[in-house]
């Protein structure tokens, strides 16, 4: 007859077995490759703050000397991943890496369109745009507003008129003209009051994402574990006990992720419904595109 301590032990040795069996693991350890040096500093900036602190650092941190040579280790090593912004989307497809999380913001201002009331539907169709070209939201947001009236946004040879304005900035920016009254132009030819940009905006953007190697095999546990790390990142090095991963740093913005970065999602969020495809069709479906002023055409307002 087997004694209770004895079979206490099978019962143990059982349920332990089926727990190995049963594919639990410990949590893998996954490094973020960057490919400047402000990027690379501000992970170590994290490494160095948890220690400190005693505790596991959400990142681990390998630098490279530029987007290529990141995308080829991603591609050649476990557990590594980039952070990439929409310009770098294609160039990370085209080398075999898909994003897997996305990082959400907090939109606290918009892109918005604004013309005059009394504005015709015709006068809307031939209206010039008064935008700052340097302002790269503004620009995107123009080059999707002019593709909605259906112009081509990669003319081969632009030129450049004057007719009636419409002015696309930053809502934070927005200021009426004096002598006119002002509506906001939105999507798909509707309109709207001034105050209601948070509905009616031209943005145009993509999310930073999370790209890895597609080929490698990236199963949904794995992402399930760096979505924690990530989440880890943002809920306790956010300023309040760590340092603060989402600030500015080094006098930039926005460094590996947005400083207005609130959550990480496992599905993209696409603003105005510009997903990979339509903002690949308004930079020319070419990685590295370069925004050129004259994708705007005649349509683009100048001071002349």
């Amino acid at each position: 007859m087997i004694s209770p301590l004895v079979a206490l032990c099978l019962v143990g040795g059982i349920l332990l077995e089926a727990h190995l069996s049963s594919g639990a693991r410990r949590a893998a350890q996954y490094t973020l490759c960057t490919f400047d040096s402000i990027s690379y500093d501000k992970c170590l900036a994290v490494v160095k703050a948890a220690r400190e602190a005693n505790r596991t650092s959400p990142l681990h941190c390998v630098s490279r000397e530029n987007r290529t040579e990141c995308l080829e280790t991603v591609k050649d090593e476990d557990n590594h991943y980039v952070v990439l912004d929409q310009h770098d989307y294609m160039a990370a497809r085209e080398a075999g890496l898909r994003p897997i999380i996305f990082a959400r913001v907090e939109r606290k201002n918009f892109i918005i369109a604004v013309a005059p009331r009394n504005i015709s539907l015709i006068e809307y169709n031939e209206a010039s745009l008064n935008v700052d070209t340097d302002d790269e939201r503004a620009f995107h947001s123009a080059l999707a507003f002019n593709a909605l009236r259906g112009r081509n946004v990669c003319p081969d040879t632009p030129s450049i008129s004057q007719r009636r304005s419409i002015r696309i900035l930053n809502s934070d920016q927005y200021k009426p003209f004096a002598d006119s009254e002002d509506i906001l132009l939105c999507p798909f030819a509707t309109y709207a009051e001034t105050n209601s940009f948070a509905f009616c905006n031209y943005d145009a953007g993509l999310q930073n994402a999370v790209f890895v190697y597609k080929q490698r095999g990236f199963p949904r546990r794995k992402v399930r574990e760096l979505r924690r790390s990530l989440l880890d990142l943002l809920n306790n090095f956010n300023g309040k006990r760590f340092f603060n991963f989402f600030d500015t740093f080094k006098g930039v913005n926005d460094v590996i992720f947005k400083n207005n970065t609130i959550g990480f999602d496992v599905k993209p969020s696409y603003v105005n419904g510009i997903d990979e495809n339509i903002f690949g069709e308004l930079h020319c479906n070419q990685a590295d595109h370069k925004d050129n002023p004259g994708q705007l055409g005649d349509d683009l307002e100048t001071n002349n």
